[in-house]
């Protein structure tokens, strides 16, 4: 059907709605591995450390990121 008045149909409004929802669904996913990923790295960074010391923290952080980059499991401290 043709719309002379350059108004959007009630078919453009639905899928302009299911195009935003897919998106907004597809962005939480995404959010969500991110925010996933950067808590376990900390997690495993806290674990490793054994002081509150900004030097045991680049210690650890660079030691988690190279097991990570390796594709190796965290074996401890």
């Amino acid at each position: 059907m043709r719309n002379y008045q350059n108004q959007p149909t009630r078919q453009h409004e639905v899928l302009g709605f299911v195009f935003l929802a897919f998106a907004a669904i597809f962005m939480l996913g995404q959010w969500s591995d991110w925010v996933a990923e950067s808590d376990e790295f900390r997690f495993r960074v806290l674990e490793c450390m054994t002081d509150r010391s900004k030097a045991e923290y680049m210690r650890c952080s660079k030691l988690v990121s190279e097991q990570h980059e390796q594709g190796q499991a965290y074996a401890g401290r």
